[in-house]
């Protein structure tokens, strides 16, 4: 069995204050809310061919989040939207249904 590692989530919180002083810094303006969309989960429908037998296959592609929503927030899961609050360095993320 692999060793299972936790994070601490006040790293992810440092790495988006790290990122908005980047943001400010060349965008020059302070106030802003930024807008992110983490991945889809993706449905491939496959028809067969057998006439004789129903072979319609609905397959879920194995999902990997986007890499920087990942690296801003920690989400592994997917159909996630988030915003940051430029002046309050706020997050806020928007879980799916």
């Amino acid at each position: 069995m692999t060793p299972s590692f936790k994070i601490d989530m006040s790293m992810y919180k440092e790495i988006r204050s790290n990122v908005i002083d980047k943001l400010i810094s060349y965008a020059g303006a302070k106030h802003g809310i930024a807008f992110l969309e983490g991945g889809h989960q993706t449905t491939r429908y496959e028809a067969g061919g057998n006439v004789f037998v129903d072979s319609q296959i609905d397959t879920d592609i194995l999902f990997r989040q986007d890499s920087k929503f990942h690296y801003l927030f920690g989400v592994k899961e997917p159909d996630f939207f988030a915003a940051i609050e430029t002046d309050t360095k706020k997050a806020v993320l928007f879980i799916p249904q």
